[in-house]
């Protein structure tokens, strides 16, 4: 669109609801998904989404006037699929990654398995500290005394 023209928007009257036949929204809807889909396969990882846990895209689409045409949900199934949620009837909820091959039991071996480790990363850090503490403080002291030296040379000369 050249600069010296104005974008073009159509004004409803208000309280004007906009309605279309089962057959438009059909057909709008395979052009959204076309194009929503093919922004996903251009993505330079794309072939390794579902491999990465990237199994899972949703977007709405609606228009300026209030048409609402629904959420897309593409998702990987043993292959890319879609299906168009209502977005009055929310979204369905996706566990990240399937199910779990870790049963509770071994959740919480993990879990106390990676507590114990941070609480020994803390200690060291804590026990670095310290020791850094103590080189600063005799660093301190042996600056001291090597002025109090220069300072006694000054006054025997």
């Amino acid at each position: 669109m050249s600069d010296d023209k104005k974008q073009f928007y159509i004004n409803w009257p208000k309280g004007a609801k906009l309605t279309m036949d089962e057959r438009s929204l059909e057909e709008i809807r395979k052009s959204l998904e076309a194009q929503f889909k093919q922004m996903i396969y251009k993505q330079p990882g794309f072939q390794f989404f579902h491999s990465i846990g990237n199994t899972n895209f949703f977007q709405r689409f609606k228009t300026h006037e209030g048409i609402d045409f629904g959420v897309l949900h593409v998702y990987w199934e043993g292959d890319w699929k879609h299906r168009w949620i209502k977005h009055e009837d929310g979204y369905p909820v996706v566990a990240p990654f399937g199910n779990s091959i870790i049963s509770e039991e071994g959740m919480h071996k993990i879990y106390r398995i990676h507590a114990e480790k941070a609480a020994i990363a803390a200690q060291r850090q804590n026990e670095h500290r310290v020791v850094q503490e103590r080189r600063l403080r005799k660093l301190k002291q042996q600056e001291d005394i090597e002025e109090e030296i220069e300072n006694k040379k000054i006054l025997l000369n």
